[in-house]
């Protein structure tokens, strides 16, 4: 699935060069992906970009070689000032991979004569000129293979490197908006879904890969039918997802009620809290009868990231009650340095209290 992602990405950086792209091109951008996720972190936002900059990074690189256009910056799904500054971190990787990667040197096959040009040629010329050719053959297949595996040495010896920490860009002003720019009841304007941002949401709930590559040919199937592409996707992941886990979903309370609470909050086209319900429940019923849906499963253990989810969950289920109301629990201003002086003032106001002792009533006279 990496390889489609990676095609996706570089046809969004160079749409007027025809496909298929040289398998070299292709490969690099593959390994830079592969290793930047162990060098170069990126935050939520930032993540959905990895394919494009290393694909932007390999192009470049590569653009002497096969003639490559110019890279497009139309379809970056980030801001070109922040694709920039990320750059260079993708930039510097590639060199660590590519500096010490000895390269073949070319091996000009020298034309001999052949029996057909020298007619009085005897036997014993025409091994010899096949040995020699079998020899360069031979020569030119160690080099290739001594190159391929020090390519392989460069890319583990990266990947084993601990990630080094990226230095923080400088902040830039920002202008102060109207209060009109400001107003909560003006509507946002929906995010057009990419593949980048598909894959990331379904990251953020630990779907597997081979399970994301079914949602996004089915995603891609229904988009047409279904007339808020944002709601297609939140169904497709909240049926994956309680699917994948219907275990732990029938065992634990409330769970589905927060997977929908996490699902409402991550998308972001607009939908409310009924509407998320809603075309989750639509788009169970046109593919629940799907062999992959039907099939869905964990290749390997998730409890980690089982729980990690779940912190995910309550974390957005304790902002969600906080909102609309200054008296929640999570707002509420706490401390205890003032104690000592509370119980100061309590014993004091007991010393300066004189206490009078109570009478009994006296009897009532007849």
């Amino acid at each position: 699935m990496s390889s489609l992602f990676i095609t996706s990405a570089i046809r969004d950086l160079i749409p007027t060069h025809p496909e298929p792209y040289p398998g070299e091109l292709v490969n690099f951008a593959h390994s830079l992906y592969t290793a930047s996720k162990m060098n170069v972190p990126l935050s939520g936002s930032d993540e959905i970009a990895r394919y494009h900059l290393a694909c932007y990074t390999v192009v470049e690189y590569f653009k002497d070689s096969y003639s490559l256009p110019d890279p497009f910056l139309t379809k970056i799904p980030i801001p070109s000032k922040r694709f920039n500054q990320l750059l260079f971190a993708f930039k510097t990787t590639m060199t660590t991979i590519t500096q010490n990667t000895p390269k073949a040197k070319r091996i000009v096959d020298v034309q001999l004569q052949t029996p057909s040009t020298t007619p009085f040629s005897s036997k014993s010329t025409e091994s010899y000129i096949d040995k020699i050719r079998q020899s360069k053959l031979k020569q030119q297949d160690l080099q290739q293979q001594q190159v391929n595996r020090s390519l392989t040495n460069q890319l583990l010896e990266v990947a084993a490197t601990p990630p080094s920490t990226p230095q923080k860009a400088p902040r830039s002003k920002r202008t102060q908006l109207s209060p009109s720019k400001l107003s909560p009841y003006k509507a946002r304007a929906k995010l057009v879904i990419t593949t980048p941002i598909l894959v990331s949401f379904c990251n953020k709930f630990y779907i597997p890969e081979h399970i994301t590559m079914h949602i996004l040919q089915t995603f891609k199937l229904y988009k047409h039918v279904v007339p808020n592409g944002w709601g297609l996707l939140v169904g497709l992941v909240g049926i994956s997802y309680m699917k994948l886990n219907k275990q732990r979903i029938s065992k634990k309370l409330n769970l589905k009620t927060k997977l929908f609470k996490l699902l409402h909050v991550t998308q972001q086209g607009g939908l409310s809290y009924d509407e998320c319900k809603q075309y989750i429940r639509e788009v169970t019923r046109m593919i629940c009868t799907q062999k992959w849906i039907k099939e869905a499963k964990h290749d390997f253990d998730t409890d980690t990231e089982t729980e990690s989810l779940m912190k995910g969950i309550a974390a957005s289920d304790s902002v969600m009650s906080s909102l609309g109301s200054f008296l929640d629990s999570s707002v509420l201003y706490v401390t205890m340095k003032d104690s000592p002086k509370v119980q100061k003032w309590v014993k004091s106001i007991r010393r300066t209290t004189p206490s009078t002792p109570v009478r009994s009533p006296a009897p009532a006279t007849i």
